[in-house]
């Protein structure tokens, strides 16, 4: 007879299918997108960050809000979130029809600690004015330093490097605060961080320690006569 020789099948591969490694990763993928959207959401949309600022030179500034309600105009320099005395500014608020828009000043000059404020990094303010516009659209803004002469000099403070700054009440409330992004912003990065760790080291254990497809040696063939 002639003799046959036989060997061992080879190990037919597994079928591939998601792994918790894989899933671990895609997690943590998607909790690092929505944490980085997240932090831009609050520092464009509710922090102070988000204000729209300009300089006491630029007198008249046109704004364009989104919806109507009550806007606040604030103060920044340093020592604005504190009892440092306010600016002597004149502010007027005119509609895209040429309106005026009323216009209620908040701080006393007595009691300038009395006013909303906040202090973030980069940006220390108090709010100076408050003015509601019925709807969405063109505003201008108009912000004055009052000359000279006109307001007791010893309430009131000159500063040509403070700025000017507009934005929603809202923003003085928890929301604005800076640990609103670290709850979710930064911890949702931590967190897919951590995961894309973890799904990494072990896809890398799983890959070093996978089986040998190639049969050792001879011992699996047999002849048959």
């Amino acid at each position: 007879m002639i003799p046959i020789v036989l060997a061992p099948p080879l190990p037919e591969a597994r079928a591939r299918r998601p792994s918790s490694m894989s899933l671990a990763g895609a997690l943590g993928a998607a909790l690092i997108v929505v944490g980085m959207v997240a932090v831009v959401v609050w520092a464009a949309a509710v922090s102070p960050y988000g204000f729209a600022r300009f300089t006491l030179g630029d007198a008249d500034r046109t704004i364009s809000v989104r919806q109507g309600g009550t806007y606040l105009l604030f103060e920044e320099f340093t020592g604005a979130a504190g009892d440092e005395p306010p600016l002597p500014l004149q502010v007027s608020v005119i509609d895209q029809r040429g309106q005026p828009v009323e216009v209620t000043y908040l701080i006393d000059p007595t009691d300038p600690g009395a006013a909303d404020s906040y202090r973030v990094p980069f940006h220390e303010g108090r709010a100076v004015a408050r003015f509601r516009v019925p709807e969405g659209g063109r505003y201008l803004v108009r912000v004055d330093a009052r000359p000279p002469g006109t307001y007791p000099a010893g309430l009131y403070r000159v500063d040509p490097a403070a700025t000017v700054a507009i934005g929603r009440p809202a923003s003085l409330t928890w929301m604005g605060s800076v640990l609103v992004p670290l709850v979710v912003g930064v911890a949702p990065v931590v967190a897919g961080v951590g995961l894309l760790a973890r799904a990494w080291r072990s896809r890398a254990g799983t890959e070093h320690g996978a089986p040998s497809l190639v049969p050792r040696g001879r011992g699996g063939l047999r002849a048959v006569r």
